[in-house]
């Protein structure tokens, strides 16, 4: 599958205060909405990918910060597995915003999304930093499944609650924070 094939997407800003679901740097969060957390959310994407799964049908969402990897089919296996039921009926968004040259650590958008596309999601998009961003931060609305970009900056505009409990290791035994 040819890098053409996949839809491309723009996140939009956020404008008002959030409560969420935190992803650390190489782990990942799998939430239903509710409105006391309607949101995922993770910063400092620079060659890391954000990776956002949602289901309109179940309010499921999975926001995977995915850090450098080693076995990229074994951590895509592992996020479909955990997202559970409706994988095939969800929609799969990618977030860039650097490529390191090394892709075998660090895979480019087009190899994650054709990894995504074996499990067969409705869609998969990718929002590929036209704007030029050096660092990113994206948030998933659970309940409709929009991302958003979050924006350092700003984040007095955006910052609410935060819940750092639903954080797992998206390759357990390589995880960037094993002294949790």
């Amino acid at each position: 599958m040819s890098s053409g094939e996949f839809n491309t997407f723009s996140t939009r800003p956020m404008d008002r205060k959030i409560n969420f679901h935190a992803v650390r740097e190489g782990d990942f969060v799998v939430a239903d909405y509710s409105p006391e957390l309607p949101y995922v959310a993770t910063m400092g994407l620079f060659t890391c990918k954000a990776i956002a799964v949602h289901s309109r049908e179940s309010g499921r969402g999975l926001l995977a910060h995915l850090s450098h990897t080693r076995m990229l089919d074994f951590d895509i296996e592992r996020l479909v597995r955990q997202f559970g039921d409706g994988f095939e009926a969800a929609t799969v968004q990618i977030v860039q915003t650097q490529q390191s040259q090394d892709e075998v650590k660090w895979p480019s958008s087009d190899t994650i999304a054709e990894e995504l596309s074996r499990y067969a999601p409705a869609s998969i998009a990718i929002d590929r930093n036209t704007e030029g961003r050096e660092i990113r931060g994206v948030a998933l609305d659970l309940a409709d499944g929009i991302l958003y970009e979050l924006d350092n900056e700003t984040a007095d505009v955006w910052h609410g609650s935060v819940d750092f409990s639903g954080t797992t290791p998206i390759s357990p035994q390589f995880s960037a924070f094993k002294s949790r």
